[in-house]
């Protein structure tokens, strides 16, 4: 028998903090792995920055547990530190909050 599972992911973007030379940030957006909506659930990615200077950074992390808003909607807080790459000499921080999922917006997923 197939079983499925309720799952969804959050966008989210921002703007690094500002290091290196020249004092310069870079952008990033990314989307989440799928997760079930289960309490506390938190969400993986790995991505990379903008280019810029010449050079880009990865980010990967978990994003902080469900905040839930009265309507059952949720976001999560997404923080950290980008890679040090082996042709840069520094990385940034990066810190926001991804899209508000509501629970009609999520998917069944074969697993």
């Amino acid at each position: 028998m197939e079983k499925y599972v309720i799952t969804h992911s959050h966008y989210f973007k921002g703007v690094t903090s500002i290091e290196g030379k020249g004092g310069h940030f870079h952008t990033f957006h990314y989307t989440t792995n799928p997760e079930s909506d289960e309490p506390n659930h938190v969400h993986h990615y790995v991505g990379y920055t903008s280019t810029d200077e010449r050079h880009n950074h990865e980010f990967t992390g978990k994003t902080g547990p469900a905040i839930y808003l009265q309507d059952g909607s949720h976001y999560h807080i997404v923080s950290g530190y980008t890679t040090v790459r082996s042709y840069s000499t520094h990385r940034h921080y990066f810190e926001g909050v991804t899209n508000v999922i509501h629970p009609r917006k999520k998917i069944m997923m074969k697993i």
